[in-house]
């Protein structure tokens, strides 16, 4: 690995443009703390704007007790306080990381609109990034990472290059407060089977800085991956406008991917992002392929998840339908 280890204030101070109003994104736990206090630190210096959020979702016995605990420490920094109470539990069937993640950007887009902000900055580290690769390749998921900058949602994660250990220092070395949620130790959860028993075996067995160098190359197959989409989602616009499944429209399809041949990678991802729009969700590489069979004629039909299935018609249309 060619990269040198970045401190928290070092990350901040790179990414953190002067006269930047930021909304921090703050649960309270030490990552979200260490950001909160170090964005503090150069508050002054760059001359941010900084606000605080805060999302109770109401799932644990503490949840109440570490709004409290965050809404003291954005008062004792002197900063505005937004949070929001989450009354409604997640729809049957969601995965509910899923679900909290969808509720609190939603409401960091909604903060930061509302009070004229540039941007979310949230505290993932290093650990997250190397924690996610992980996770998708045990769970036979595409690869993906987390993307430093996500523009769509204004969204900052300034301490991704940042390692736990370093995290760790700055807040032992500044006594900062933090609340521990204790369900991040249940290892029933992948995320945390990941957390605290793969990654301290790889650093005991393989390298102690083993999450640093997955969370660069996550980075990196992140920005491979990035560049691949836009490509083949630039082509995606060059299939007719006729009605979707039409023969016209078939038939343009087909063409595009008869030219890419035996590039399987950009086919099935051409295929996804035409299902996606359709089903709601983005149809994995195994799903899409059985399509692409479909499209170009070699079978009649398939299956896609939740009920879904593809079929080709007499004339070279395409069927798409749902079981009711």
């Amino acid at each position: 690995m060619t990269r040198g280890t970045v401190d928290v204030v070092q990350a901040l101070l790179s990414n953190l443009q002067k006269g930047g109003r930021y909304l921090l994104a703050v649960s309270g736990g030490k990552d979200s703390m260490c950001l909160l206090h170090a964005a503090c630190q150069i508050k002054r210096q760059r001359g941010l704007t900084l606000e605080v959020a805060h999302v109770n979702y109401n799932l644990r016995a503490e949840s109440g007790s570490d709004l409290n605990f965050v809404r003291e420490q954005a008062s004792l920094c002197e900063l505005p306080f937004h949070a929001l109470e989450v009354t409604e539990n997640a729809p049957a069937g969601e995965n509910i990381e899923n679900w909290a993640r969808r509720i609190r950007y939603h409401f960091f887009e909604e903060c930061i609109k509302e009070h004229h902000l540039n941007f979310t900055l949230t505290a993932h580290t290093a650990h997250d990034l190397a924690e996610t690769l992980l996770m998708r390749l045990i769970s036979n998921k595409e690869p993906a990472g987390i993307m430093h900058r996500d523009t769509k949602r204004s969204l900052i994660r300034p301490l991704l290059h940042v390692p736990l250990h370093k995290v760790m220092s700055y807040i032992e070395h500044n006594e900062i407060p933090y609340v521990q949620d204790h369900t991040n130790s249940q290892t029933d959860l992948l995320r945390n089977r990941v957390r605290h028993v793969l990654i301290p075996h790889l650093e005991q067995h393989f390298d102690e800085r083993i999450a640093e160098v997955l969370s660069y190359r996550a980075e990196s197959l992140h920005d491979d991956l990035e560049a691949l989409n836009t490509f083949v989602a630039r082509q995606k616009e060059h299939i007719s406008s006729e009605s979707w499944g039409s023969p016209a429209w078939t038939s343009s399809l087909v063409e595009i991917l008869n030219k890419w041949g035996s590039e399987q990678a950009l086919c099935w991802r051409l295929i996804s992002m035409i299902l996606a729009e359709k089903v709601g969700y983005v149809p994995g590489r195994a799903h899409s392929l059985r399509a692409l069979e479909v499209i170009i004629g070699k079978s009649l039909a398939c299956e896609i998840p939740n009920g879904w299935e593809l079929r080709r018609k007499k004339g070279g249309s395409l069927l798409l339908t749902r079981d009711s």
